[in-house]
C-alpha cells in the first residue's frame, strides 16, 4: 500500500494594499507534463559549468502508481565532484503559487534540490525528503515560502536557499553524486511524476470612497 507523505502543506493568502495574492487558480491545477512531447516537454543538463565528467539520461517510465503518472526517471553518472545533473521544464507566462508532484529516489538521498524561476529571479531550494525508495508526495507552496525565507517564520524542512537573476520561467529538479561509489563512479537516479502547479492569481479589489471624504483628505 502506498504511503502518502506530505512534506510541506502550508497555504497562505497574503493581502498587500488593494491587491490580493492567493493560491486559488481559475482553471485548477496545470500539468507540467506535456502530452505528446518527448519526455513530456522536459530537458536535461549535465552541470557542465562545474565539471564535464557527468552524464545524464531522462526517460519516460510506466512502473509507477496511477497517481504519479505520467512520470520520468532522471539518472546521473558521476566520475568526479562537484557535479550535478538536472531536468527542467518551461513554465510559460504563469507564476506558480503551489507545486505538487510525486517523487521516488534511489534510496541514497535525503534531500532534493529544486529551482524555480519566476522570470526575474531563480530561487534554488534544497529541502529534506524521506530516505526511502517508496513514492512520496511533495507539496511546495512556492509563493508563501519564498515570502517567508530569511524570516523567523521560515518554513521547516528547508535546508538551504539562494537566488540569483534570470529571465527564464520554469522548474528544475537537480541530483548530485551521493550514495556508494563503485570504481570511482557514482550513479544516482530520481523518478518524478504528475507535476502540477496552481498559477498565482492577482485580484484587484476596487474601493469606493465618498466624495466628501476625498475632498476633506485633500
Amino acid at each position: 500500500m502506498l504511503r502518502l507523505r506530505s512534506l510541506c502543506s502550508i497555504l497562505m493568502v497574503a493581502l498587500l494594499s488593494s491587491v490580493i495574492f492567493n493560491s486559488q487558480s481559475q482553471g485548477g491545477e496545470i500539468s507540467l507534463m506535456q502530452a505528446g512531447r518527448p519526455n513530456h516537454g522536459w530537458n536535461t543538463h549535465h552541470g557542465g559549468e562545474i565539471r564535464r565528467d557527468s552524464t545524464v539520461t531522462l526517460e519516460t517510465i510506466t512502473a509507477a502508481p496511477e497517481e504519479a503518472l505520467p512520470a520520468l526517471r532522471l539518472s546521473g553518472t558521476f566520475t568526479g565532484s562537484p557535479a550535478y545533473v538536472s531536468a527542467s521544464v518551461s513554465l510559460g507566462d504563469d507564476e506558480a503559487s503551489v507545486l505538487t508532484f510525486w517523487l521516488r529516489q534511489s534510496g541514497a538521498m535525503d534531500r532534493v534540490t529544486l529551482r524555480y524561476s519566476d522570470g526575474q529571479r531563480c530561487h534554488q531550494v534544497r529541502f529534506a525528503i524521506h530516505d526511502t525508495t517508496e513514492w512520496q508526495r511533495v507539496i511546495l507552496p512556492v509563493g508563501s515560502f519564498l515570502r517567508r525565507m530569511g524570516t523567523p517564520d521560515a518554513p521547516p524542512g528547508i535546508l538551504n536557499y539562494e537566488s540569483w537573476g534570470t529571465g527564464d520561467k520554469g522548474f528544475t529538479i537537480i541530483i548530485s553524486p551521493v550514495g556508494e561509489e563503485s570504481d570511482g563512479v557514482f550513479t544516482n537516479w530520481i523518478e518524478f511524476g504528475n507535476l502540477t502547479y496552481q498559477p498565482r492569481v492577482v485580484t484587484v479589489v476596487d474601493k469606493t470612497f465618498p466624495l466628501d471624504e476625498v475632498m476633506q483628505a485633500g
